[in-house]
């Protein structure tokens, strides 16, 4: 249901239309009914994100439109807007030290071989030192 809502808003039918302005409170009762599903407890993570995306349509939409939202509503529909920033954020942080733990990894790894071939060479070293000694 809430694809088909995106869908439709994204629509040059959408775009075309004069009813959304119209019906400015069914439009508000609308995106105040998705608010209230998208806090249901027992959505999945990927059901709540296709709610998330119609909230931000139904948002964009209104705003488009100049369709008045009551602050109340406004306010609560950007606190789901700054927590998936934040939770991109994070991701992205995550993801980014996950990828420097790797590159530091194959980095000491690296050094590890490297230290070796070096004791190698300087035990070889030290042997040839002994043989000439002696």
């Amino acid at each position: 249901l809430m694809h088909t809502i995106g869908t439709f808003f994204n629509s040059p039918f959408s775009d075309q239309s004069t009813t959304v302005q119209t019906r400015q409170s069914i439009f508000v009762k609308l995106l105040q009914t998705t608010f209230k599903i998208y806090q249901c407890p027992w959505l999945t993570p990927p059901q709540k994100l296709n709610v998330e995306k119609c909230i931000r349509t139904l948002s964009e939409v209104a705003k488009s439109r100049s369709i008045a939202i009551p602050l109340e509503l406004e306010a609560k529909v950007q606190t789901v807007f700054e927590k998936a920033a934040a939770l991109s954020r994070q991701t992205s942080k995550w993801l980014l030290a996950s990828k420097t733990n790797k590159l530091e990894k194959m980095a000491s790894s690296s050094n590890l071989q490297n230290d070796r071939s070096v004791m190698e060479g300087l035990q070889e070293i030290v042997a040839l030192l002994e043989e000439q000694l002696r």
